[in-house]
């Protein structure tokens, strides 16, 4: 089983309180079920813009995903993500991400014309 971010975002935000409980009845049953990567970053985007949460609640919210019993996804690529959007000051989370997808796959160079992956330590951004 998937979980999609439309449900993650009623439990987040209850804004819709029969559906946020709903989710949390899921949880207390403990069955197992999948976090995408993908379904990190729309949280993250959702929460941080459209919700215009602050920053550190937002990674509140995250850092409780990789928590949830049963919970199944790339830890330890959202881990050091997560971390680096805290760390970086404007650093987005997919920047963030592929960031760290480099840096675990033993390639920290990373081809980009973004600059900002130039201000992650251990990060070398080069350019075509």
């Amino acid at each position: 089983m998937v979980i999609d971010t439309s449900v993650l975002i009623r439990y987040f935000t209850d804004d819709d309180p029969v559906k946020a409980e709903k989710f949390r009845d899921f949880l207390r049953t403990k069955h197992p079920f999948a976090i995408p990567d993908t379904v990190f970053s729309e949280v993250y985007w959702t929460l941080l813009t459209f919700y215009k949460l602050p920053k550190e609640q937002v990674i509140v919210a995250l850092e409780s995903m990789l928590g949830f019993p049963s919970v199944s996804c790339n830890y330890q690529l959202i881990s050091l993500t997560i971390t680096l959007v805290k760390r970086y000051n404007g650093l987005s989370f997919v920047d963030a991400y592929i960031a760290s997808y480099s840096t675990l796959h033993n390639d920290a160079i990373v081809l980009s014309y973004d600059k900002g992956f130039s201000q992650i330590e251990g990060i070398t951004r080069k350019e075509p």
